[in-house]
Parts: C-alpha cells; structure tokens; sequence
C-alpha cells in the first residue's frame, strides 16, 4: 500500500526528471529538452536556463584558469536541476531573466 508521502508515478515525476536531467548535461541536454517540451512552459523555461548556463560553462572552460570556475557553475546547475526537480524556481542573476522571457 502507498503511503500519503508516495511520489506520484507518471507525468509529474517525469517533468521532475526532465528538469534535473536538463542541467546535468548542460547545452546538449537542455536543447533537447528545449525542442521536446513545446508546451509546458517550466520544462522550456528550464532547458533554455541550462542552456545559457551551458554555454558560458563551455566558454570559461576554454579560458586558462577558469576551467575550476566552469565546474563550480556546473555543481551550481546540477543544485538548481535538483531544485526544479523539487518543484522550485530559481533564477540565474541574468540568465534567467532571458530564459524566462524566451520560454513563453
């Protein structure tokens, strides 16, 4: 028997694991998620976050010591996906901005 605390199975637990899988794999995830989520617009919210986080985790990267910078905003997007994932929204400072004005 289910308890009163049991994760509903199906789209809801589904969009949570859309959500934190979104930022583990930054861009490439988050493109995939942006172009598969055409109506739910937290999903799409999500991906285009990860995206723009994506992209300036890649360009850090290239950058001589900055590549620790890039892993440390990239632990940051996995606790914001893990957030979302519990439902929460956070914005980036900036980016999240643009990603909530381009979701809709």
């Amino acid at each position: 028997m289910a308890g009163k605390n049991a994760e509903p199975k199906g789209k809801a637990s589904e969009f949570k694991t859309i959500v934190f899988i979104a930022y583990f794999f930054t861009w490439v995830s988050g493109l995939i998620v942006f172009i598969m989520s055409n109506k739910d617009k937290n999903n799409r919210f999500h991906a285009l976050q990860a995206i723009f986080l994506g992209i300036a985790i890649t360009i850090l990267s290239f950058i001589p010591f900055l590549g620790i910078l890039a892993f440390f905003i990239w632990i940051y997007a996995i606790y914001i996906g893990y957030m979302g994932a519990k439902g929460k929204k956070i914005l980036i400072p900036v980016l999240g901005e643009y990603a909530e004005k381009y979701s809709a």
